[in-house]
C-alpha cells in the first residue's frame, strides 16, 4: 500500500483580493445597468435584469479576487494555475506601479502575465528553460521584495540539501 505524499506547507503565500471599495462600486454599477434595462417595465421583466446583473457583478469580483501566489519548500512557484520550478528562474526584479504599466505595454506576447489592476507592485521573473517558450513572468504582488527573498532562501536550501 502506497503512502500519500506529504503536502509541503507554503514558504510564501499571498492572496490578491479586490479592494473592499470595489464591491459597493461594482454592485452600484450593476444596479444602474439593471435599472436601465428594467426601464420601468412591469412583471418578470422588472426583476430579471437585477437577478442577472447583480450576481454577474459578484461573480466578476470573486474572479478578480481568486489570484493566489504560493511558493513551496520544494521550489515550486504557483501563480493563477501556472507552475514553475524556481530552478527554471534565471532571476527576478521587483517593480512599482509606474514600471508595471510600462512593462505591460511592451510585454512579449509569449510572456506569462498574472497582473491585477488593483495591485501596483509586482515581479518580473526571467524564465531559463529551453523547453519553455515563455521568456518571463509578470506577477502582481503586494510584497514583491518578500517574495524575491523567499525564492532566494528556498533556492539556497535546495542547493545546500543536494
Amino acid at each position: 500500500m502506497s503512502q500519500p505524499t506529504p503536502t509541503l506547507a507554503p514558504v510564501y503565500q499571498e492572496r490578491l483580493t479586490a479592494p473592499w471599495w470595489w464591491w459597493p462600486f461594482g454592485l452600484l454599477v450593476a444596479g444602474i445597468v439593471a435599472a436601465e434595462i428594467h426601464g420601468g417595465r412591469q412583471g418578470i421583466v422588472s426583476v430579471l435584469p437585477y437577478a442577472i446583473c447583480l450576481p454577474l457583478a459578484v461573480a466578476a469580483l470573486l474572479q478578480l479576487s481568486r489570484n493566489q501566489i504560493v511558493l513551496t519548500a520544494d521550489g515550486l512557484l504557483q501563480v493563477k494555475g501556472a507552475r514553475i520550478s524556481i530552478g527554471h528562474l534565471a532571476g527576478g526584479t521587483a517593480y512599482d506601479a509606474t514600471t508595471s504599466r510600462a512593462l505591460l505595454r511592451g510585454a512579449d506576447p509569449l510572456a506569462f502575465t498574472a497582473v491585477r489592476p488593483f495591485v501596483g507592485t509586482g515581479l518580473h521573473l526571467e524564465v531559463d528553460d529551453p523547453a519553455d517558450d515563455t521568456p518571463y513572468w509578470l506577477v502582481s504582488s503586494r510584497r514583491p521584495e518578500e517574495l524575491l527573498t523567499s525564492i532566494a532562501e528556498v533556492r539556497r536550501s535546495l542547493e545546500n540539501g543536494r
